[in-house]
């Protein structure tokens, strides 16, 4: 089963930013990406990671797979636990719905040093990005 790691970052919230994804199977790194972005918030960041990983899961034909992100927001908001208030927020989440539809997608929350490798990528990213590079 795939495993995909989500994370998003903004310097300054809002500020410049990164989002990115890691995709694991049976343990083992089979693909992962980063996107330097504009001045966005922390959670518009997190959703465009999310939505990153939603992507790939859609790009390769994926039904089944575990998602897991740092951001307790955005993973509740995705189990249905937690409304989605902010309006900024409404459109991602939609979008990230509409990809999650008809398939078996379990979202689960981690602490963020079990998503260490897709937080360093989105860190340095947004570094990057707020060094103006």
């Amino acid at each position: 089963m795939y495993q995909l790691f989500f994370d998003g970052s903004s310097k300054g919230n809002p500020g410049p930013a990164a989002a990115g994804f890691a995709v694991y199977q049976q343990g083992v790194l089979v693909d992962s990406k980063v996107l330097p972005l504009p001045e966005i918030t922390n959670n518009q960041a997190e959703y465009l990671g999310l939505l990153m990983a939603l992507e790939w899961i859609q790009a390769h034909n994926v039904v089944t797979a575990v998602i897991k992100g740092d951001s307790q927001l955005v993973v509740r908001q995705m189990q249905g636990i937690y409304k989605v208030k902010n309006d900024l927020l409404k459109a991602l989440h939609k979008e990230a719905r509409a990809f999650a539809a008809g398939r078996l997608l379990r979202f689960e929350w981690i602490p963020r040093e079990e998503n260490a490798y897709v937080d360093d990528l989105v860190q340095q990213a947004a570094e990057h990005t707020n060094k103006g590079l």
